[in-house]
């Protein structure tokens, strides 16, 4: 290989460690040379590249040299800090013309309840709603699971098609309503699956949850998976934004308002909870949890403190919030 070829083809390498750091080698050298066939002669060539720059090829001799060849490189081509690379958060905020939301989560689908999910969606339409807000896990993406499963769950075109139907029963049912869809832990699952089994697709559209359940036509706004939606002054999140599990064993909302100290609305835990505290300048926060829309007994937790349910909340003018927390038992909402 020659000297400018090697130079543009560890470029190449070095680039891809940046956007995909956690790959592992032998996913990101397939993609990587399924990508660049120009810039590789073989796959073990870019394995080795890749190996070579994480520090884990040749001796420590070899990695230090090249440590300290690199360091003197990166002096001689320039003398200034590198651009910093920063996410930026941006919430969805809830148009000023809508008011009234009905936030419907956790139906995991195929494994939901039907009776409970009617419920809610009745309960809105009785209030005259004028916001969906489907706060994560609508899909339950068990085909796609790292965790072992019955092999006759795993079928995923089944489940995206159970999930378009539910979805064009509720457009149906609310025909002028703005509907919102935030992806959850488990709308990521497909992502997981792919950049895992698929990476050289992984940058192509046609897989994108919002391609496979038609949210152009059925006019869906997507929220993304660490993005919150903001309903005036409370912030609702999926719950699977804070890393590191869930400490709330007795109470989710309280665990809630440990992590975010601001009035806020989670789902994921399965569990109707409320909790509220008074600042020391008089200012009443308030958190709570909403329950699921999917069976309770589900095989891999059969015996938990899960329970139905939904929330609506009303939004006024100047952000203040009124909070509706619903739980479904015996087929009666209360």
């Amino acid at each position: 290989m020659k000297k400018d070829q090697l130079k543009d083809s560890t470029k190449i390498v070095v680039a891809a460690l940046l956007k995909f750091p956690s790959l592992p080698t032998m996913t990101l050298a397939k993609k990587i040379y399924k990508e660049n066939p120009e810039s590789f002669t073989k796959l073990e060539t870019v394995r080795t590249s890749i190996r070579l720059q994480r520090g884990v090829s040749g001796n420590v001799k070899q990695r230090a040299r090249a440590k300290l060849k690199d360091q003197r490189n990166l002096i001689n081509e320039r003398m200034e800090l590198p651009k910093a690379r920063q996410t930026e958060r941006q919430p969805y905020i809830l148009p000023k013309a809508q008011n009234k939301v009905l936030i419907l989560s956790d139906l995991h689908i195929p494994f939901f309840d039907e009776v409970a999910l009617k419920l809610a969606l009745d309960f809105g339409k009785k209030n005259k709603i004028d916001t969906i807000l489907l706060n994560g896990d609508i899909i339950d993406f068990m085909s796609v699971s790292r965790f072992l499963t019955n092999p006759k769950d795993r079928d995923i075109v089944s489940e995206i098609n159970d999930t378009k139907q539910v979805l064009k029963y509720i457009r149906k049912m609310f025909p002028k309503a703005l509907i919102i869809f935030k992806i959850g832990n488990h709308e990521l699952r497909l992502e997981h699956y792919m950049l895992l089994k698929a990476p050289e697709l992984f940058d192509l559209d046609f897989w994108k949850i919002e391609d496979l359940l038609n949210f152009a036509e059925l006019r869906i706004h997507l929220v993304k998976s660490l993005d919150y939606v903001l309903l005036g002054k409370l912030k609702v999140i999926h719950g699977h934004e804070y890393r590191g599990g869930f400490v709330a064993p007795v109470n989710p909302a309280r665990g809630l308002f440990l992590r975010t100290k601001e009035s806020a609305l989670q789902s994921h835990v399965h569990r109707t909870s409320e909790h509220t505290e008074k600042t020391i300048g008089g200012t009443l926060i308030g958190c709570w949890s909403i329950g699921c829309l999917c069976e309770l007994q589900p095989d891999y937790n059969p015996y938990n403190n899960y329970n139905l349910g939904f929330a609506m909340v009303e939004v006024k003018k100047n952000g203040a919030f009124s909070v509706f927390n619903k739980r479904i038992i015996d087929g009666v909402i209360l």
